[in-house]
């Protein structure tokens, strides 16, 4: 061994270069070129055709390469975004000092003009409507701005960066089919770095929400947007793998639909689309529950079609990730719910439109104002169900929500209910949660709170946690509502807000509709009654003057609550509130979209008329 070793290494550059044109001599063209064909003399291979063979299969493997570093850069790109938000919104909510030194004009434009407005006009959770029938919601600007770069980046990214193609192509046999394979190839492995994307953003325990500290509607409306997109990158490749087939030959076409991969990629495309138009708004609104099931059920079926669509080329791990993300969503939200473990709801109908659930809950759960919580009633109707709500912490030991009564669970909970003496039942509900972040209001000098109807729990919260504080915290609570019978969802929370630095006004939209309705006089009759002040209220039926006297005492109640009747000028209350200020002032709000959307509109346009930072917090979650 150790002699060959030394003869091995005993040959020189100009040996090995007689050795090969020694051998040259000798070599002559294969007559055949069939596969396993034998030679015993040294071969000679055409340049040209080395060279071809070369350029072809190294723009293929370059094409797929660099398909995959686009895919990578479209996930580095809202990696980057949300990294500066996180940034940018841990800072503020860390070091609350920083926010007052951005109060000059180049801030305030920024954030009227692109941070803080709608898209167009003041809509941002008023829908976009099509022949009358809600269609979907329009982002706000900057967060446009960023779906527009997505769709920048991805139409850039499969649509240059090709190269020629190679003339006698020994893989493809003409150039229409190299390029369509080429453009098929490259937008189907953009398509599956945004499939995994598309899924985290859907998630409830999403850890993305904690680094960037958005609230689930901007994840959700990224997730609508990058679904969307998924669908026309699958339509795309789809479309460009039938045309290079057919170039190819109808029969390499026919061929091909026999592959499982290909009809598993059929199929995907096929549900990708029903996924798409069932997630039209008016559908998702019109019964929730029964397209959330549709939309599961579909889901599924795609991700069975991609992964099997993309086994065979090695791109699978793409679906297990997706698996992985869905697996670990739900694992959390067991545990969530096992930790808070069943509890006995004590549920009241409230002015024949309210349920108040109070709920027990472990000491150690805690959640603070503007957070909610998905509720699951524990019927045989509608267990599997969870609805989120937001969330009034009692006490140490109690939270309550006011929810809505509405189609579905809550009606079926309602028609219950109202069968029992006391219209008040004991139900068995699973709290999960809680979920989102509280507004950073105490940071700040002043604080005025904007609700309407249901919109109310969390913002009272931040009333109440506010009182409690110390300091000269100016506190002003203005909640809309549409009649009189509507303050007995809030009456016990609103008889504590009595001798706190709180200011309550309560403006009452259609104060005569109550005053029409037996039920709204006794329910407003029976919560009043647990006041001392008025025990001589008796409950006459006969008694015509009943609705006025019931209407006089609740005034008397809540006498520290100064009651309005007809709409709020929302613009005037804000405008009043940011140019009185005497420091930094935060404003929130929560209730009817259109609402909402106009406290949005009205504090982007008064940022300038304080010295003082004023910021701008919407609480209202859009699930559907």
């Amino acid at each position: 061994m150790a002699t060959l070793l030394e003869s091995t290494c005993s040959y020189g550059p100009g040996t090995l270069d007689a050795a090969y044109h020694n051998a040259s001599s000798y070599a002559i063209t294969p007559i055949s070129t069939q596969v396993g064909a034998l030679s015993y003399l040294p071969v000679t291979v055409n340049e040209s055709t080395v060279g071809t063979s070369y350029q072809s299969y190294r723009n293929l493997y370059n094409n797929n390469t660099l398909a995959v570093s686009l895919g990578a850069g479209f996930v580095g790109f809202f990696g980057c975004i949300m990294l500066l938000s996180g940034i940018f919104n841990w800072t503020m909510r860390l070091f609350p000092a920083i926010p007052n030194w951005f109060t000059g004009s180049i801030s305030i434009f920024f954030r009227r003009h692109v941070s803080l407005t709608a898209a167009f006009k003041k809509d941002r959770n008023v829908p976009l409507r099509l022949w009358g029938y809600p269609m979907g919601l329009i982002p706000t600007r900057l967060e446009s701005f960023v779906v527009l770069l997505s769709y920048v980046y991805l139409v850039l990214a499969c649509a240059i960066g090709y190269t020629p193609p190679v003339e006698n192509n020994p893989i493809f046999p003409n150039a229409r089919v190299e390029i369509g394979r080429h453009v098929a190839n490259r937008i189907g492995t953009i398509a599956l770095f945004i499939y995994p994307l598309a899924i985290i953003f859907a998630g409830r325990n999403n850890v993305l929400l904690f680094i960037t500290r958005w609230n689930y509607s901007v994840f959700n409306m990224y997730h609508r947007h990058l679904a969307r997109i998924f669908l026309l990158l699958t339509m795309a490749h789809g479309a460009s793998m039938t045309i290079t087939l057919k170039s190819n030959s109808v029969a390499a076409y026919m061929e091909a639909l026999l592959a499982a991969h290909v009809r598993w990629g059929i199929v995907s495309v096929v549900v990708i689309g029903l996924l798409a138009f069932q997630s039209v708004l008016f559908l998702r609104r019109r019964s929730y529950e029964t397209f959330l099931l549709i939309h599961i059920t579909l889901a599924v079926v795609v991700l069975l079609g991609v992964h099997f669509h993309a086994k065979p080329w090695g791109f699978n791990g793409f679906t297990w990730a997706v698996i992985a993300i869905w697996c670990l969503d739900r694992v959390i939200r067991l545990v969530r719910m096992f930790s808070f473990g069943i509890q006995e709801a004590t549920v009241t109908i409230k002015a024949e439109e309210t349920l108040k659930v109070t709920v027990p809950k472990p000491r150690y759960w805690k959640a603070k104002p503007g957070q909610y919580s998905f509720v699951s009633f524990l019927k045989p109707s509608c267990f599997w169900q969870s609805h989120p709500f937001s969330t009034i912490s009692e006490s140490d030991t109690e939270i309550s929500f006011a929810i809505k009564i509405k189609g579905g669970a809550t009606h079926g909970l309602y028609k219950q209910v109202a069968s029992l003496p006391g219209h008040t039942d004991i139900i068995k509900v699973v709290v999960e949660g809680p979920y989102g972040f509280s507004s950073p209001v105490s940071q700040y000098s002043e604080t005025l709170l904007l609700a309407s109807g249901n919109g109310i729990p969390g913002l009272y919260d931040h009333a109440m946690r506010l009182s409690r504080a110390g300091g000269h915290h100016s506190v002003k609570l203005v909640w809309v509502i549409r009649n009189w019978r509507s303050v007995s969802w809030m009456l016990e929370e609103l008889k504590a807000l009595k001798d706190t630095r709180v200011n309550v006004t309560v403006y009452v939209t259609k104060p005569k509709d109550t005053l029409d309705y037996n039920i709204d006089t006794v329910t407003l009759h029976s919560s009043l009654l647990s006041s001392e002040k008025n025990r001589e209220l008796d409950y006459d039926g006969n008694d015509e003057n009943l609705p006025t006297k019931v209407l006089a005492s609740l005034k008397a109640c809540l006498s520290h609550v100064v009651f309005e009747e007809g709409r709020p000028d929302i613009d005037c209350l804000i405008q009043e509130e940011i140019t009185n200020a005497e420091g930094s002032v935060a404003v929130v709000a929560c209730g009817h979209d259109s609402m909402v959307d106009t406290v949005r509109y009205s504090v982007a346009f008064h940022l300038g008329a304080s010295q003082h930072r004023v910021d701008y917090f919407e609480e209202l979650q859009v699930w559907s």
